[in-house]
């Protein structure tokens, strides 16, 4: 099945939230097929990717308009016809409310542009756990290019939906190695984010890169190193919905509090 085609007829059609039912039709597969082979090859639903467009275009409503849409328009613009599934929705996939997405947004902008020339790791865990469970990830970028911010981390789902189970803000390298990671099946996601980049821009036109295949953790397994090749966006690619740049932005506001 070639599912770049599908995936070029939900984007094309996103803004009328097309269905599994209208895409298979569409597209000359049954709905079951369809959505079978679809998560097959690319490790996620249908249902999670049409989701995860009508985020991104929430956000670059909320983003791109001055003064801001309200939260309203842009819930209807994205297609949701309730106010509150809309906001509990966008914050899964992002960690904030809407509001506090665009508040947030335009503070960590300035806040991270101060970690130019700095050196450092800041790692984020959903929980403190201690475990035997390892692994060391490389983000391997063009030659001669240097990056800024790179973030890594594990999700459990293909596409990053909400905070990391553990994650790593890597300023001035782009290697890390997780350790006392919870054991699970998780998949390895990493983007660059440029110092001082505006918000709308900085998860949709920068160097990215996720691992062939999810990562399981557990007695039975030992995961070899993982080396990650960096790229630019793809048309085919899901939109990356997790505000990276305000979690590294709490984590250094609440390291600051507390020294």
């Amino acid at each position: 099945m070639e599912t770049t085609a599908i995936i070029c007829y939900i984007r094309d059609h996103i803004r009328d939230t097309p269905s599994l039912t209208s895409i298979a039709k569409a597209c000359g597969y049954s709905p079951y097929h369809l959505s079978r082979r679809f998560r097959q090859v690319r490790g996620y639903t249908i249902k999670q990717y049409v989701e995860a467009l009508k985020i991104q275009h929430s956000i670059e409503k909320l983003l791109n308009t001055s003064p801001a849409k309200t939260v309203t328009s842009c819930a209807i613009g994205a297609g949701y016809n309730s106010l509150t599934t809309f906001s509990r929705i966008f914050k899964q996939h992002t960690g904030n409310s809407p509001r506090e997405y665009l508040r947030e947004s335009l503070n960590a902008q300035s806040l991270l542009s101060g970690l130019r020339g700095y050196n450092a790791q800041f790692v984020h865990r959903q929980s403190t756990v201690t475990t035997p469970h390892r692994l060391t990830v490389r983000a391997v970028y063009p030659p001669d290019y240097r990056s800024d911010i790179t973030f890594m981390g594990l999700f459990p789902t293909a596409i990053p939906k909400g905070e990391p189970v553990i994650g790593v803000a890597v300023v001035g390298s782009a290697e890390h190695t997780f350790t006392n990671i919870p054991p699970g099946t998780y998949y390895l996601l990493a983007c660059e984010v440029r110092f001082g980049a505006h918000p709308l821009k900085a998860l949709s036109q920068n160097y990215r890169a996720k691992a062939d295949s999810s990562i399981t953790f557990d007695a039975a397994t030992t995961p070899e190193p993982v080396h990650l090749m960096m790229r630019l966006p793809l048309p085919e690619d899901p939109p990356i919905t997790m505000n990276f740049p305000v979690l590294l932005a709490r984590y250094l506001l609440s390291s600051r509090k507390s020294q």
